[in-house]
């Protein structure tokens, strides 16, 4: 029987290649779950419509899916470690976060290309600032698309297409004051240098990297500067009183001599 010995190199891209799988499949698992609350919440129940398609006797079971659920972690909590599995729980919960501060910066920096990251950047800077009106504009189409092609109500009709008549010629107008008008990416820009400046400007780098001044004057005295800088000056005074005492008077003539 033939002994495979696992030299320490090789143990090591073992664990990483397995490492990289589970977080992987952990990655599927994640990005399945948050597509499905996303349709579910905004589109269609996708649960019951697939439910339906394979064995519509069982569409009652979706009503116990949360206990269904909680007994499949209950599961995994015994046939796996608890710490593995409830960072595997965070992980899934906390998904769209981890792809936001974690998986894109981490390819942005792997690509090691100043003209991707500045256009990533730019991307986000006009998602951000375009959000409101994007979202009101694209709610209202929709809004006026399912009308007009569910109802047949005329009045119904007639304000739906007045509202993407009017979605239509304000994204024509839109375009047309963009052609003239600087981006928003740099207006943001123009508002966000200036603040550090102080910092990374020319005048601020040759003040930090400025040779120290060569003292060329008549000294003090042997061993010091020409100069002196007064860092503190300080008063002390003193408050005198006086008690003046009365005369005694003389022990022999028993009289108080005059003063």
């Amino acid at each position: 029987m033939d002994v495979v010995v696992l030299q320490p190199a090789e143990a090591g891209i073992k664990a990483e290649k397995g490492a990289r799988i589970f977080w992987v499949g952990w990655d599927l698992v994640a990005t399945l779950f948050w597509l499905y609350a996303i349709v579910k919440l905004f589109v269609f129940d996708v649960d019951v419509y697939l439910v339906s398609l394979t064995s519509s006797e069982f569409v009652w079971l979706l009503n116990y899916k949360f206990l269904i659920l909680l007994a499949l972690i209950l599961v995994a909590m015994l046939v796996t470690r608890s710490l593995v599995l409830g960072l595997a729980i965070v992980y899934v919960a906390f998904y769209p976060f981890v792809i936001l501060f974690w998986k894109l910066p981490r390819f942005v920096w792997k690509q090691q290309s100043w003209l991707f990251a500045f256009a990533i950047l730019n991307a986000a800077i006009g998602f951000i600032r375009s959000f409101k009106r994007d979202f009101i504009s694209g709610t209202l189409f929709l809004i006026s698309a399912v009308l007009i092609l569910s109802s047949g109500n005329q009045y119904v009709l007639c304000g739906s297409s007045l509202i993407v008549l009017a979605l239509v010629v304000f994204a024509y107008a839109l375009a047309f004051v963009r052609a003239f008008k600087p981006s928003a990416v740099f207006q943001t820009y123009t508002k966000v240098f200036p603040l550090i400046e102080n910092t990374l400007s020319p005048n601020a780098i040759r003040a930090d990297c400025s040779p120290p001044k060569v003292d060329l004057e008549m000294p003090l005295a042997p061993g010091l500067r020409s100069s002196a800088t007064i860092a503190k000056i300080s008063g002390k005074h003193a408050r005198v009183s006086c008690h003046p005492r009365p005369p005694t008077p003389c022990p022999r003539c028993r009289s108080t001599p005059r003063v």
